[in-house]
C-alpha cells in the first residue's frame, strides 16, 4: 500500500524544476604549423609531428573524338627544266658555278626541287652580257602533291642565283585529300579522358573518412603516369584515341592527434583563463601546404 501511495505521489504530486546552465564562450582562430609523416607512427607534440596516412588512387580512361585535319596524299607532278647563266661582270670566260642538287625554282608561286646538279659549259655567247647553258635538262619535282603544279614550258626562277633562269615543263600531279590527327584533336580527346576522373577528390575524401582519418584536401594532387595516342599527330585517320592514366593522393590525419597538438600549443593559455576547449573546429579547418 505505501509502495502504490508512493508511485502516485511521485507521478502526480512531486515537484519538478528545469535548470538552465548559461556559459560564456569565445572563438580563437589557431595558426599552428604542423608536420604530416606517413612514416610516423604516433604524434609528438614536442616537434609538432603528426602521423599521416596517404590513400591513392588510379585510374586509366580513354577519351576520343574525331580528326579535323587535312593532307594532300596526290601525287607530286614531276619534270626537268633547263638552266642557263649570265655573266654581265667579271671575266665573262669563267664558267658559273654549278646550281646544286636540291635547289629550289619557282613559278607563279609554285615551287619545285631539282633532283641533279646543273654544270655549266664552255664559251659564253656574247650578247651585251656572256649565257651558258647548261650540259643538261635536270630532273624537277614539285614540291607538294597537286595538280596545280602541272605546268608547260614554264619559266623560272632559281632560289639564291639571280643569275642563272630556268625553262620546262612538269606534269603529273594530283589531289587526295584525307583527314589527319592534330594536336588539338589529341587535346580534346584526351580532355574527355580526364573528365571521367573528376570524382577522384571525393573518392579519397569517402575513404579516409571511412578509416575515421580526417582527409586534408589542400594535399589533394593528381599526376599523369602514362599517356597513349593513337594514331600520333599528322597520321591519316578519321579519330583520334586518347589513353590517360592518372594517379591521385591524398593525404589524411587523425582528428584525436590533431587535438593533441592543439592542446600542447594552448596548455596554458587554457590553464591560466580555467577554460577547457568544447569544440576544436576541425570541420572548419583550412590547411596551407608549405
Amino acid at each position: 500500500v505505501a509502495f502504490i501511495i508512493f508511485i502516485i505521489w511521485a507521478i502526480f504530486f512531486a515537484g519538478s524544476a528545469n535548470v538552465i546552465v548559461k556559459t560564456n564562450t569565445t572563438e580563437k582562430t589557431a595558426n599552428i604549423n604542423v608536420k604530416l609523416d606517413t612514416k610516423a607512427d604516433e604524434v609528438n607534440v614536442d616537434t609538432m609531428t603528426v602521423p599521416a596516412k596517404s590513400e591513392e588512387v588510379r585510374a586509366t580512361e580513354t577519351g576520343k573524338a574525331p580528326a579535323t585535319g587535312t593532307k594532300d596524299k596526290g601525287a607530286k607532278a614531276s619534270g626537268s627544266a633547263t638552266m642557263t647563266a649570265q655573266k654581265c661582270s667579271g671575266n665573262p670566260f669563267a664558267i658559273p658555278d654549278p646550281v646544286p642538287v636540291g635547289t629550289g625554282i619557282s613559278s607563279g608561286g609554285l615551287t619545285y626541287i631539282t633532283q641533279e646538279t646543273a654544270s655549266f659549259h664552255g664559251t659564253g655567247t656574247s650578247g651585251g652580257c656572256f649565257t651558258y647553258s647548261a650540259n643538261s635538262s635536270v630532273s624537277i619535282t614539285a614540291q607538294s602533291p597537286g595538280s596545280k603544279y602541272n605546268v608547260n614550258n614554264a619559266s623560272f626562277n632559281v632560289a639564291g642565283r639571280s643569275d642563272v633562269s630556268a625553262n620546262g615543263s612538269a606534269s603529273g600531279g594530283s589531289e587526295e585529300i584525307v583527314k589527319v590527327v592534330t594536336q588539338s584533336d589529341v587535346d580534346n580527346a584526351k580532355a574527355k579522358a580526364l573528365e571521367t576522373q573528376k570524382n577522384a577528390k571525393d573518392d579519397l575524401k569517402k575513404t579516409l573518412d571511412k578509416g575515421n582519418y580526417l582527409p586534408i584536401e589542400e594535399s589533394f594532387t593528381t599526376k599523369e603516369s602514362g599517356v597513349i595516342i593513337s594514331p600520333p599527330v599528322g597520321s591519316e585517320g578519321t579519330e583520334v584515341s586518347v589513353t590517360v592514366t592518372m594517379t591521385s593522393s591524398m593525404l589524411g590525419v587523425k582528428e584525436d592527434d590533431l587535438k593533441k597538438i592543439v592542446d600542447k600549443q594552448y596548455e596554458q593559455e587554457l590553464k591560466d583563463a580555467g577554460a577547457g576547449i568544447s569544440d576544436y573546429g576541425f570541420d572548419q579547418a583550412r590547411f596551407t601546404p608549405d
